[in-house]
């Protein structure tokens, strides 16, 4: 039997950052960093209307997976992946809308290598980009003694009002619980 270790977002999660952590998507553009098994673009694609939707992955078993469940579910209109790592993709990130990140940038192994990735960031993602992050950024800099302020670079995105329950309690009950943040570039 096989078993995936994946860190990825559940099924209600996801629906509730495309839902009630954002404004409606259409037109613009989602990159989830590290899509791993793909479960942030399928979200993506299920709940949003957002025009284009990248997965960015370093493992290209992975990415192949995903590719072949995308065009079997005809979503290649909307979703691609690419086997690139983030510092690769600058462009990608200037044109971005939305960008997830899954405990991902924690997979660097040195805090120089996880401080390079948030400084790209920064120096690529344009004014009024959304960051959905599984930690808070103000603690995690603090954690990495980065040199980024916070305050000046984001601001924590005003979540919507929650729409009523659309899953049922008792699916709910059985998740892990897992904190989201979502931030908005200045």
């Amino acid at each position: 039997m096989w078993k995936f270790i994946s860190q990825s977002l559940s099924r209600e999660d996801l629906y509730q950052v495309f839902n009630n952590f954002l404004p409606t998507l259409d037109g613009k553009t989602v990159l989830d960093v590290g899509s791993r098994l793909g479960a942030g673009l399928y979200g993506a694609y299920v709940y949003t209307d957002a025009e284009k939707i990248i997965g960015l992955e370093i493992n290209k078993e992975l990415c192949e997976l995903q590719k072949n469940i995308i065009c079997k579910y005809k979503m290649d209109k909307r979703v691609e992946v690419m086997n690139k790592r983030i510092s690769e993709v600058p462009d990608v990130l200037k044109t971005t809308d939305v960008v997830v990140i899954v405990n991902i940038i924690e997979d660097y192994p040195t805090q120089a290598e996880q401080n390079n990735v948030w400084t790209l960031l920064k120096e690529n993602l344009k004014k009024n980009t959304y960051i959905v992050s599984t930690y808070t950024l103000s603690s995690y800099f603090t954690k990495l003694n980065s040199t980024i302020n916070v305050d000046d670079w984001v601001k924590q995105a005003k979540i919507q009002e929650m729409g009523g329950d659309f899953f049922n309690k008792e699916a709910q009950e059985s998740d892990e619980d897992c904190e989201l943040f979502c931030y908005q570039v200045l």
